[in-house]
């Protein structure tokens, strides 16, 4: 039991985990039809049990060892809020998220990144081969005309695709972006562009963009000026917070403005609205697959379902307040780490992420997000895995 205990402690079972996680949300991501969907969902569910068996272990050890009383006490008290919260949610991604952060002290992100590159590209790969192989799903019915358009190439949605173009971006940054030459990032980032346009992905396409942008400020003022980039990279992420919240309370269908900017988010503040009025803000969330219904009353449609793709109004809404303040602490807490360090990758990738946010809901999922892994170190650098293990 101890030689077990004292693998889980290394830092390689971390990225293990990780990697066992992030291949099952890429299997989960392929639309196949039965029996193979079966068979896929099985492989993803074991791959997810030994995931969480690593994490939890490492958790438990973490927390027995740490030197931090405070620190100890706060993940408890953040684990019985993220479980309420969790529960009336209906999901169990801010549980994987508190495994995660808890888990990964030691971790860092090149590792990590490679990781989440190989799982990006293996996602399209198997997307491709389901889609070969005849054994996809296409299924247009209840898509509008718009999205008739578009290509899924055997995922579930073409957002997903765009999420597994965006992870490989990010990811392929962390690594690479302090080596390569100039005119290959710029090939990579139009190839990375081009595909989004080919799949019909605006999320993909502006993020990429958008990163491009980020990584090239954001790395030229750091040199110069490392703490005024911090700063920016802080006001982002809460202008991102607070603008969507704020949009989702105020909306009109009679302002001008609100309308347009609406149209351009693909109706998510209009959903959010409509949601936020019927419900309200609960301390600790409730379940959104039940109200599409409050939605259809308020505009006369007939949605089988909302896609509520804005991550902050998405938590907020699902998992209450308590919730959204913590992912806000989480991503200034991952500023306050680059700063220390002196990386501007932690600062640009958050950044972006950020900005993501307001337009879809995977920078909650660690298997897109890896930097959320490495946002509170909760035992002391020092600790070898001999003291972790030691009674």
């Amino acid at each position: 039991m101890r030689d077990l205990l004292v693998i889980v402690a290394r830092r390689d079972a971390l990225y293990t985990a990780f990697a066992l996680y992030a291949v099952s949300r890429a299997i989960e991501a392929i639309s196949v039809v039965e029996p193979y969907n079966l068979f896929f969902s099985c492989i993803a569910l074991i791959v997810q049990v030994v995931a969480l068996l690593i994490l939890l272990l490492r958790c438990v050890l973490f927390l027995r060892k740490s030197e931090n009383i405070k620190r100890v006490c706060a993940a408890v008290v953040t684990l019985i809020v993220l479980s309420i919260a969790s529960n009336n949610g209906k999901s169990y991604l801010p549980l994987w998220v508190w495994l995660f952060v808890v888990s990964g002290s030691d971790a860092e992100i090149k590792p990590l990144a490679i990781i989440a590159l190989v799982c990006s590209i293996t996602t399209v790969v198997l997307g491709f081969a389901v889609t070969i192989l005849g054994i996809n799903i296409v299924d247009y019915a209840g898509m509008n005309f718009e999205a008739r358009t578009r290509i899924t190439l055997g995922l579930t949605h073409p957002n997903r695709l765009g999420q597994a173009l965006l992870c490989m971006y990010l990811s392929y940054k962390a690594i690479y972006d302090d080596v390569i030459p100039q005119h290959i990032d710029v090939a990579v980032s139009l190839s990375l562009f081009a595909f989004g346009l080919i799949v019909d992905s605006r999320t993909a396409c502006v993020g990429i963009i958008m990163i491009w942008m980020l990584f090239l400020i954001v790395k030229k003022i750091s040199k110069s000026h490392f703490n005024l980039s911090v700063t920016i990279t802080r006001l982002i992420v809460l202008v991102c917070v607070i603008t969507s919240v704020i949009l989702m309370v105020v909306y009109a269908p009679d302002n001008n403005i609100l309308f347009q900017i609406n149209q351009l988010l693909s109706y998510r503040i209009a959903y959010a609205h409509a949601i936020f009025e019927k419900v309200g803000v609960r301390l600790f969330g409730f379940d959104l697959s039940e109200s599409a219904q409050y939605v259809n009353d308020q505009y006369a449609i007939n949605l089988a379902s909302v896609p509520l793709d804005n991550a902050y109004t998405n938590v907020l809404l699902s998992f209450g307040p308590l919730v959204l303040l913590l992912l806000i602490i989480l991503s200034l807490r991952i500023t306050a780490s680059a700063k220390q360090e002196r990386s501007y990758y932690p600062l640009a990738a958050i950044a972006a992420c950020a900005v993501i946010g307001m337009s879809e809901t995977y920078i909650l999922d660690p298997a897109f997000n890896f930097l959320i892994i490495t946002g509170f170190p909760m035992m002391k650098s020092h600790l070898s895995n001999d003291s972790l293990v030691r009674e």
